[in-house]
């Protein structure tokens, strides 16, 4: 209120957080020098206990701390007995819960009081709705009223800082109902010399804001170029569109935290990757029916996605290893498939996602490398066989070749041994006597 609606700023109740008020009354009981630790699930307590003046709170502890301190230190709570609270007050102990600060001043109201009938009572939580309530305060639309406004849905009991686990919002808040319901008060706390009164300024924050052309120039940059796109969901933290823009200007916010943005992206960078992959890409269900395909896969079965989404895989493909992953809910490994009925071999793949129930098949056609490592296998084949043939005929020659030079060989033999005869005994006689 002080930062965004500071002209609401004196419609606040002039008084102290009662986290303030408990730190004052506790300095006023026990002396100026204890120290005061609070603890809760609220941040915005850490903020308000250091800038708070005087200081009534030292330290915030939150309950997520307080759970990792305790398990840091192995204390189960609930293997302790019941402690006390030192003389709790009855009826404002109920204000973290919905509805509950109004339970507070109700019950504090005097008798004879209309203040019942001159206000309405009334509870906003959560900032969405926190928000309105305040534009239209401004406005001049809400009159004599007394709201509870809590930022957290379910009040303070359902701060930020809450524990992670073992913490249910709703049957705490009815617990701590019961709770003090059936309390005791031994006695009530002294209030005299509390102060509870404060004064609460505007502190406007000093923003500089885009014109017009400014913020219909940082939209578009996210596909908001008319009004009409400005979707206001929300889901980005701010009310609208155009807050959001603001923001962006002002350093506050990223320009491409925009939920409708981002979806809008990936679903078209998605349906790129799907319409320009040369890859057969089919999801089919449990049942085997085709719940989508690509373009490749359209020109694959000569189809508009139209006539093949709808009808089952064996209508077109052989279903089996289809069959396999969506029955063993398995994802089936990369392997080499022959669809003969549509004259391919691919590589395929098959994807099973648990969560849909479905599976998706990537198939790489691969008939051609496969045609053209067969051609090769064949030429290589060829090349062998004339290799061999040529080395057949090769021996073949030089055997005949050894045969010839054999026969001659044994020629030249016989006829050199002559020769060498001939010449040894030429000129013996018959006797073997010298010839003269």
């Amino acid at each position: 209120v002080q930062k965004y609606f500071p002209a609401l700023t004196k419609q606040l109740a002039p008084v102290l957080s009662p986290m303030e008020t408990h730190g004052q009354m506790i300095h006023k009981k026990w002396g100026e020098d204890v120290s005061v630790v609070f603890f809760g699930p609220c941040i915005s307590k850490i903020e308000e206990a250091r800038i708070s003046s005087p200081r009534y709170i030292d330290h915030v502890v939150t309950f997520k701390q307080l759970v990792s301190w305790l398990s840091e230190k192995e204390i189960v709570l609930s293997e302790l007995e019941d402690g006390y609270f030192d003389n709790l007050p009855t009826s404002s102990s109920i204000y973290p819960v919905y509805e509950g600060i109004i339970d507070d001043v109700k019950s504090n109201l005097k008798p004879g009081s209309t203040a019942g009938e001159k206000y309405t009572f009334i509870s906003v939580q959560g900032t969405k709705d926190l928000i309105e309530l305040l534009q239209e305060m401004e406005k001049g639309k809400i009159h004599n009223c007394f709201i509870e406004a809590s930022t957290c849905y379910g009040s303070c009991i359902n701060g930020p800082e809450k524990p992670d686990s073992d913490y249910q919002p709703i049957s705490m808040s009815l617990e701590m109902r019961r709770y003090i319901k059936n309390m005791r008060q031994e006695q009530e706390p002294k209030t005299e010399n509390i102060i509870l009164q404060r004064e609460i300024e505007p502190k406007a924050l000093d923003q500089d804001m885009p014109d017009e052309k400014t913020i219909r120039s940082i939209l578009a940059q996210i596909g908001k170029n008319t009004p009409e796109q400005e979707l206001n969901c929300g889901s980005c933290g701010y009310r609208t569109c155009r807050e959001k823009a603001i923001a962006v200007y002002q350093k506050k916010a990223e320009l491409y935290m925009c939920m409708p943005y981002m979806t809008q992206i990936s679903e078209t960078l998605s349906n790129v990757t799907l319409s320009v992959s040369p890859n057969y890409i089919i999801a089919i269900d449990s049942k085997l029916k085709i719940l989508e395909c690509n373009l490749a896969a359209q020109r694959l079965f000569n189809l508009t996605r139209k006539e093949i989404v709808g009808n089952r895989i064996d209508k077109f493909l052989n279903p089996v290893d289809f069959a396999v992953a969506i029955g063993d809910r398995k994802s089936q490994p990369l392997c080499k498939v022959h669809y003969d009925k549509q004259g391919i071999i691919v590589n395929q793949t098959i994807i099973y996602i648990p969560e849909q129930d479905i599976a998706v098949a990537f198939l790489h056609d691969i008939t051609r490398d496969e045609q053209e490592h067969e051609l090769l296998n064949k030429r290589k084949l060829d090349t062998m066989n004339m290799a061999q043939t040529v080395i057949d005929k090769q021996m073949t020659v030089a055997q005949e070749i050894a045969s010839l030079l054999g026969e001659t060989t044994a020629e030249t033999k016989v006829t050199l041994t002559k020769l060498k005869d001939l010449i040894i005994y030429e000129g013996k006689n018959n006797n073997g006597k010298t010839m003269h």
